[in-house]
């Protein structure tokens, strides 16, 4: 009896053991999922992108002679990577979400709505539609809808808090950028992370008022397709308590990312400088 009841012990262990191993593929294939339906990796695929649109557009980076600028290229897709940076989101959602909020968050993704306001998030960050934004912006903030929609996109931004999260996500980029670019032509003698980091951040109060005036614009075209029921609809999933958890997981992730990355850059394009004798060889 007692080598039965051993028997029967550890199956059951080995039943549990199982099926929490199966719990957790299934959590985690859930969890990419959600990336995917979200429309998430796809926007993280534009990052390395607007990373070097930055940098090119940086005065300092233009001086730089071309093997530096190769450099530097490179040292960009290594820092923003994006699979690096999906592996941030698919470690803080799956920690800090449920099996069961996943898969509510997914049945929200796959409705119809849920569907269409992913597509229209995904057509709003094309080159193309910057383009477009400028010119239909004026025309969708004369509509006679437009106070209303307003209203409803002031809340939609509040519990999202895009703009607080944006802000830090501009800084920390402008960071990446001043800190590299300063560590390239200044080899011998670089500012420190830290420094740039807080010469950076003084700037935060315009900053979040320049991103706070621009949030609710961007809102406005983005989802101009969407009927005012619909953006209600949004809107309250957004409110509720799993919008708004899941939200504040996925920004989150964003900052880890993000101030990851550049750190990591900085420390690359100062490990390129090393080798510089001085100032006139870079």
């Amino acid at each position: 009896m007692l080598r039965m009841r051993i028997v029967l012990t550890t199956l059951v262990s080995m039943v549990f053991l199982f099926s929490g191993t199966s719990l957790a593929a299934d959590k985690q294939h859930l969890v990419k999922e959600l990336i995917l339906k979200s429309g998430l990796r796809k926007q993280l695929d534009q990052i390395p992108r607007n990373m070097h649109d930055g940098f090119d557009r940086h005065p300092n980076v233009k001086n730089m002679p071309k093997s530096k600028l190769k450099q530097l290229s490179r040292s960009i897709d290594i820092a923003f990577n994006v699979d690096t940076i999906e592996k941030v989101f698919l470690k803080r959602l799956n920690a800090d979400l449920s099996l069961k909020e996943v898969k509510t968050i997914i049945d929200w993704l796959s409705s119809p709505l849920g569907i269409k306001i992913t597509q229209l998030e995904e057509e709003a960050i094309s080159p193309e539609a910057e383009q477009e934004k400028v010119m239909s912006l004026n025309k969708l903030l004369t509509d006679p809808a437009a106070p209303n929609r307003l209203k409803l996109l002031q809340r939609f931004e509040t519990a999202t808090q895009s703009t607080d999260v944006t802000t830090d996500l501009l800084l920390n980029l402008q960071i990446a950028i001043i800190y590299a670019a300063s560590s390239a032509m200044a080899a011998h003698n670089p500012p420190s992370f830290d420094k740039v980091t807080e010469m950076v951040y003084k700037n935060r109060p315009q900053v979040k008022e320049m991103v706070s005036q621009n949030a609710i614009s961007n809102f406005l075209y983005t989802y101009q397709d969407l009927s005012e029921r619909e953006l209600e609809q949004y809107i309250a999933f957004v409110e509720s308590n799993i919008g708004l958890k899941y939200y504040e997981v996925v920004m989150n992730a964003l900052s880890e990312s993000m101030i990851s990355a550049s750190k990591k850059l900085g420390e690359s394009i100062a490990e390129l400088s090393v080798g510089d004798q001085s100032p006139s060889n870079i």
